[in-house]
């Protein structure tokens, strides 16, 4: 039953460094949970005997061991010092505060659901400080003088009054002070299939809208924005990408994405066949170019279907077999889901005639300036001395075949012109007006070339080859143009997305672009951000609302700059925060010339708790993590992850505070945090949501042998125990006995031993060693069985309201007055059944005498049913009317793990059966086996009952007792998984974690029942022994 003595001996260590860690200074924050550590409470010293600590493993309901394992009292503080009356007070010391001051909620606004985490500032703020919403109370954590939390949901759009109240300074409100506004959220979008020419008008739907609500498409702020009600939006879609696009909802209040909302389809278009001509007996190969194409489509060559053997991914080409067919040309024709597109005389099947002839060229048109290439199909073209001309003009021959020849245009005027071909021994060929010149397209400049995303005002279009210009798209959108010259063109500009936009001219003959022609912007604005709070190690995510943003804006937070800005799109930027310290600072943003301010300020705090644990609101884009030794100590460089894949992109190192920030878009929601760092330990918080993790990390050993504390300081008290002879005739096996105790500070706390004189036989004086500060004197008086060596309690005596100071001595008489004649029950509710069984049900009992402390165990009682009597105590009067009861009750496997425990207080109806049911379900290993390897890193159990813990505590230790791990895991889990490590081989030694050293270890595992815990709610000093039930078991493992 090694961790009866030993584990438990490990929670202890962890007790006592939180008294430490209770002298850190103002810049670690105290867990407002934790109310200090006033006692060590771990295991009652009365109910630890079993086959490996007692000569007698049976404890019987008539022996009682009440020398317990004598230790420190770690909770008295006589020596603290007082301060001296006749000191003057230091002028520049800032006197307490006299009444609670409530001054500003940061932020001021949020959505009616609630859960926005809220900053309060004031003065006289303390832990007893309550906080309402209106009138509805709100949980708050105090951090660095203010108080934080997450607002309730509200009782209606609109202003709330926020009120504090403190017991000692009174109260204080902010009249209105908190905005409930709608929450903005997302339901439909119509249609959700547009073209990715954009320019369609959608209608969005939702709640929450405003006026200035901006809404993206798939990065891209949409083209015009019609606010109809707060439920819905009209906007003109942009161009965009074909497929899926998430739809982004942005306004001064809040942001929000809805992915994937509607897909942007590629309108089918064809652009060319290549080669254009094939075999009139078809199966040859082509490719066909255009957009929108996809496997499903039909393709016709005249009226002849086409084989498709292949499609880009992006929908731009495709392979096709031709069909067979007539010579000559032929139209191309594709259809796809109700549309379509077609070619005319796209593919030209060739002629198989040898009589010269001349029937079809494409292209048909082309620039003046010449340089073309075009292909002449007929018959017979591989005549010798072949010509070709176009108005006249020779062309240059590239390729002559009996049925194709392939030619470059020559220069020629703008307009129609014939095409004529000659060769030896041929007629003369003309083809009338077959080619047609046009003169070249350019693009020069827009003037101005920027301009407001509303549009509604002229720019000016310089270049060449205006004449005829069909259509003009300035950011893929139709816009309304004049052309006033060949050079010239005035287009009054319509509404564009903010940002560059290219320009597009379209000829029946030509088209040109001119990339980034024209920029639409807009002011620069700040409307908010979310979080408005993040921890002073910097690194928090943060999306920033506003307007205006460019790839060039950056932002500062109280003048430093943020890391990794993000241009979302143009209402919205992701970035991350510098370091910063603990307050409020501005949030600036700059773009060039411009510059704009948050209405809000940014807040920094320390994450880190003094108790360690896990505190704050669920995680929503960034985890706080703090590590400290269980000294106290902030751990430089420790290497903090989350999840347990080695390969996670959330790695970091601590500062030199011991604190990492760790962030991203999809850190959300329930998070495995591990810390490790050279010659130290590992530790684990398995599943958390909460944004704040503080984890202890067992420090290296100290060099040299070092020395023992002193001992705690202590008093003895003599005197004698009166009326031992009344308490009953002694049989022949039998002497009269009497035994002087003292009462603890608490139930299980740890005393100094009595020493070897405290017990009295028939008569004379005892004298015992106490703990000092306020206590009293227990005098059991009874019978001695010599031969059983059993003692018999039956009558108690009481000294109390004794005081001891440090090493002095008193005299006092104890009278034994009060017979021990009373009884009660207990029943174990639901007690697990452990194997191989019989379970054993055991009962220590304590008499608690409030101010003057805590006596016991004094009696252990055990069974192997479910119902214990206790007999032989005292009835709660007289003397004791102010006492009552406390006991710890235990279920064992026979004095092996694994075992249960619970606790209550409070009892003084003795004429009834008190139910124990906080009985916490200990674990019954499934992987790994007795001495076997975690496969994979894999440890699985299953609870022994059906109440389970709160909490559960695993550690992995050593035979020496040393720790190299710990976690803590959802109460409800059935397993957990070892984090995977990276490699840290490429570090030298000196700085390289070694998180799991090889060799077997003790997995042990504490299963804690107690209200308010949980995994994302605890405190190393949840560990202090302060609990409703706990429960353990441990498994021999091998790494």
């Amino acid at each position: 039953m090694r961790h009866l003595r030993f584990s438990l001996r490990h929670l202890i260590g962890l007790a006592f460094c939180m008294t430490l860690l209770g002298a850190c200074g103002d810049d670690v924050v105290e867990d407002p949970a934790d109310g200090g550590l006033a006692d060590v409470d771990l295991t009652d010293a009365g109910d630890t005997s079993d086959a490996e600590d007692t000569p007698d493993a049976e404890v019987d309901a008539d022996d009682t061991d009440l020398d317990a394992d004598p230790q420190p009292d770690s909770s008295d503080d006589t020596d603290a010092d007082l301060p001296d009356a006749d000191v003057e007070p230091d002028a520049d010391v800032e006197p307490p505060p006299t009444e609670v001051l409530l001054e500003s909620v940061t932020p001021a606004r949020g959505p009616l659901a609630g859960g926005t985490p809220f900053v309060l500032r004031g003065e006289g703020f303390s832990e007893e400080t309550r906080v309402f919403f209106d009138i509805v109370d709100v949980e708050v954590d105090l951090i660095d003088g203010t108080l934080t939390g997450t607002t309730p949901p509200g009782a209606g759009v609109g202003p709330a009054t926020l009120r504090v109240i403190d017991p000692v300074l009174g109260e204080d409100a902010l009249v209105n002070g908190f905005t409930y506004f709608e929450d903005l959220s997302f339901s439909s979008v119509q249609p959700d299939r547009i073209a990715t020419a954009g320019g369609a008008e959608l209608s969005v739907r939702g709640r929450g809208f405003t006026p200035e609500t901006r809404v993206s498409l798939g990065g891209t702020t949409a083209l015009r924005h019609t606010f109809i009600s707060s439920e819905l939006l009209r906007v003109i879609a942009p161009p965009g990408l074909p497929g899926p696009a998430d739809l982004r909802l942005t306004n001064p209040d809040a942001s929000l994405t809805a992915p994937n909302a509607l897909r942007y389809v590629a309108s089918i278009d064809l652009d060319r066949v290549d080669p254009p001509y094939g075999d009139a007996a078809g199966d040859e190969l082509v490719t066909i170019y255009g957009a929108g194409l996809s496997e499903t489509m039909a393709l016709y060559f005249g009226n002849a279907q086409a084989t498709i053997e292949d499609v880009a991914p992006d929908g731009r080409s495709a392979t096709l077999r031709t069909p067979a067919g007539a010579s000559g040309p032929v139209d191309v024709r594709v259809e796809l889901e109700g549309d379509g597109a077609y070619l005319s005389d796209a593919f030209y099947y060739l002629s198989d005639t040898s009589t010269f002839s001349a029937d079809a060229l494409r292209p048909n048109s082309g620039s003046s300036l010449g340089g073309d290439e075009v292909l002449i199909f007929g018959g017979g073209l591989d005549a010798a001395n072949l010509e070709v001309t176009f108005d006249g003009q020779p062309a240059t021959i590239l390729e002559q075949g009996a049925n194709l020849i392939r030619v470059l245009s020559p220069p020629g005027a703008p307009g129609v012109v014939d095409l004529g071909l000659s060769a030896d021994g041929q007629p003369d060929l003309t083809l009338p007006d077959a080619f047609t010149y046009g003169a070249p397209l350019t693009l020069d400049a827009l003037t101005p070339a920027s301009g407001d995303v509303a549009g509604g005002y002229p720019v000016t279009l310089t270049g060449e080859g205006f004449t005829g210009t069909t259509e003009v798209r300035l950011g893929g959108l139709a816009q309304t143009f004049t052309v006033e010259s060949d050079t010239t063109i005035t287009i009054e500009v319509g509404p564009g997305a903010p940002g560059p936009a290219s320009l597009e001219v379209i000829r029946s003959d030509a088209r040109a672009t001119l990339e980034d022609a024209f920029t639409f912007t807009e002011a620069l604005e700040l409307w908010g951000f979310e979080p408005t709070r993040g921890a002073v190690a910097g690194n928090t995510y943060v999306i920033v609302r506003g307007q205006g943003f460019t790839p060039d804006t950056t932002l500062s937070f109280g003048g430093a700059p943020a890391t990794d800005i993000t241009r979302i799109d143009a209402n919205t930027l992701a970035l991350r925060t510098p370091p910063g310290s603990t307050g409020e600072v501005e949030v600036r943003a700059e773009d060039g010339a411009q510059q704009a301010t948050a209405p809000e300020p940014f807040s920094y705090f320390n994450p880190g708790a003094r108790f360690g644990g896990a505190w704050g609101p669920p995680v929503n884009g960034s985890v706080n993590v703090t590590v400290f030794t269980h000294d106290g100590r902030p751990v430089d460089g420790a290497f903090v992850m989350l999840s347990t894949n080695a390969n996670t992109p959330y790695t970091g190192s601590t500062n030199a505070a011991g604190m990492v920030t760790l962030s991203g878009p999809d850190v959300y929601g329930e998070q495995t945090v591990t810390a490790t760092a050279p010659e130290h330990s590992a530790a684990t918080a398995q599943r958390v949501d909460a944004e704040n993790i503080t984890l202890f990390l067992h420090p290296p050993a100290a060099d040299g042998e070092g020395t023992f504390p002193p001992g705690p300081p202590t008093a003895v008290f003599r005197g004698e125990v009166l009326g031992l002879d009344k308490v009953g005739i002694p049989d022949p096996d039998e002497i009269l006995m009497a035994q002087v105790l003292s009462t603890r500070p608490s139930m299980l706390a740890q005393i100094p031993g009595p020493g070897a004189n405290n017990v009295v036989f028939e008569e004379g004086e005892y004298e015992i060693i106490t703990r000092v500060g306020d206590l009293a004197l227990v005098a059991l008086g009874g019978l001695y069985n010599t031969r059983t060596q059993e003692f018999r309690p039956l009558r108690m005596g009481l000294a109390r309201y004794l005081f001891a100071a440090d090493s002095q001595s008193y005299e006092v008489d104890i009278d034994l007055t009060i017979p021990l004649s009373a009884s009660t029950r207990f029943k174990f509710i639901a007690p697990p059944v452990l194997e191989p069984g019989p379970s054993t049900q055991r009962v220590n009992l304590y008499l608690d005498l409030g101010f003057d402390g805590v006596f016991g165990p004094m009696r252990t009682y055990s069974s192997t049913g479910d119902i214990i009597e206790a007999d032989r105590i005292a009835h709660l009067r007289g003397e004791l009317e102010d006492a009552s009861y406390s006991l710890t009750a235990r279920v064992d496997n026979n004095g092996r793990l694994p075992l249960v425990e619970t606790y209550a207080y409070d009892l003084t109806e003795l004429d009834r059966t008190h139910d124990l049911d906080a009985l916490p379900a200990p674990v019954d290993f499934i992987t790994p086996t007795q001495g076997g390897r975690p496969a994979n890193g894999l440890v699985q159990w299953e609870p022994i009952g059906s109440t389970p813990p709160d909490l559960h505590y695993v550690f992995l230790e050593d035979f020496q007792g040393a720790v190299v791990w710990e976690a803590f895991v959802a109460g409800d889990a059935t397993g957990l998984r070892f984090p995977e490590f990276p490699d840290f081989s490429h570090l030298p030694p000196e700085e390289r974690p070694v998180p799991y050293p090889g060799g077997t270890y003790f997995l042990v595992v504490y299963g804690i029942k107690k209200e308010g815990v949980s995994a994302d709610n605890f405190a190393y000093s949840d560990l202090n022994g302060d609990w409703q039930g706990i429960a353990v078991n441990e498994v021999l493992m091998t790494f």
